[in-house]
């Protein structure tokens, strides 16, 4: 992996561990999650959500197919600035 793969794949990790923080944080004051199979699934688990996302760059890293990443970035900045926007409507609320 070069660093800028290595620096891409930190990002996402740190896209979907923020994502879970502010899942967490608009659940909290009353937001609800979108996506049943989600709030199923990782109940905005912080630490299972980066873990899952460490597993995703290795594996993209195992076949070589680490230039997804940059495309799985976008869509998880697109994720956080939502989860921004939902909770400071709860908050305006």
């Amino acid at each position: 992996m070069s660093a800028r793969e290595i620096v891409t794949g930190i990002a996402f990790v740190l896209l979907n561990t923020l994502d879970a923080y502010l899942t967490r944080i608009a659940l909290a004051i009353g937001a609800r999650e979108a996506n049943p199979f989600l709030d199923i699934a990782f109940r905005t688990d912080i630490l299972l959500k980066g873990l899952v996302a460490i597993v995703i760059v290795a594996a993209l890293a195992f076949w070589g197919r680490c230039s997804l990443l940059k495309w799985l970035n976008r869509v998880m900045l697109a994720v956080v600035l939502w989860n921004a926007v939902v909770i400071f409507m709860q908050l305006q609320t």
